[in-house]
């Protein structure tokens, strides 16, 4: 914990100077995972000039009385200096330049982990009754339509053939519009964005 705040207060001094802020270091309690959270708050005015950084662009990134401007020169270099800082620290990273795969929103995350509470309450009681669950591991909706979309991506190579089958062996719709992809399954009437699957899609 301390060595996490410290490497959270440099990290503050060094990429958002001249702004009042608030580091903040406590344990994951969510999960067993052993993970960290370092939460940095800043007060959007800067009260006094720092000297220009290679990330700072216009002067209102550097003038005491200007306030904070997340540019994409800034993201990314926030994004490639705590990447530096792991590396150096010897903790564990992700290449925070690059789209992350299947990773999945709190939303979802947090909906998952009340399904599966729910869903072992059900199976304890089951068990206690002599029954055998015939599910053990609770998923969303969008997880369960992820895997669909898997399944068929494996055993197509066009768009007709992908979404022909995929009506056919899950009765999911699926539409173009501009580019991008969008999903319907059975029951529903509202259609599921690629971009809320993940990244990845």
């Amino acid at each position: 914990m301390e060595r996490a705040q410290a490497l959270g207060l440099q990290f503050c001094k060094d990429n958002f100077p001249g702004h009042p802020a608030i580091v903040c270091t406590h344990p994951d309690g969510h999960n067993s995972a052993g993970n960290i959270h370092v939460h940095i708050v800043i007060g959007s005015l800067r009260v006094r000039t720092v000297e220009r950084q290679p990330f700072m662009d216009k002067p209102c990134d550097w003038e005491a009385g200007k306030k904070h401007r997340c540019t994409s020169a800034m993201l990314r270099h926030l994004r490639v200096a705590v990447m530096e800082m792991c590396e150096q620290a010897d903790l564990n990273q992700i290449n925070l330049l690059e789209a992350q795969g299947d990773h999945v929103s709190e939303r979802e995350y947090w909906a998952q982990r009340r399904g599966q509470r729910r869903l072992d309450h059900a199976n304890a009681k089951l068990a206690a009754e002599g029954q055998q669950p015939t599910q053990t591991v609770y998923q969303t909706e969008l997880d369960k339509l992820r895997k669909q979309i898997y399944a068929v991506l494996n055993k197509t190579t066009t768009f007709e053939e992908f979404s022909a089958l995929l009506m056919q062996e899950h009765g999911i719709a699926v539409k173009e519009s501009r580019g991008r992809l969008s999903y319907c399954p059975p029951g529903r009437t509202k259609f599921i964005t690629a971009k809320k699957l993940s990244k990845k899609f």
